[in-house]
């Protein structure tokens, strides 16, 4: 999977999502997270153990609504 800004960036606007909708369903998991913390971390500003982590939890997120949305369009 592509984790690029790029990608992330265009798969939230594409299921017509804001950073902070990401951020909320984040912090329902337990994610201590801030729009700054969220933003450095999709865009590579700070690479650390947390930001990887982040980064790839924001995939998966996206990865199942992208699949939630497939099922309801067919």
């Amino acid at each position: 999977m592509d984790t690029s800004v790029h990608q992330i960036k265009s798969r939230t606007a594409a299921l017509g999502l804001k950073n902070n909708d990401i951020i909320r369903m984040l912090r329902e998991e337990g994610w201590n997270v801030t729009p700054p913390q969220y933003s450095s971390a999709i865009n590579s500003y700070i690479i650390s153990p947390k930001s990887l982590e982040l980064t790839s939890r924001v995939n998966e997120i996206l990865t199942k609504l992208e699949g939630e949305r497939e099922c309801r369009t067919r």
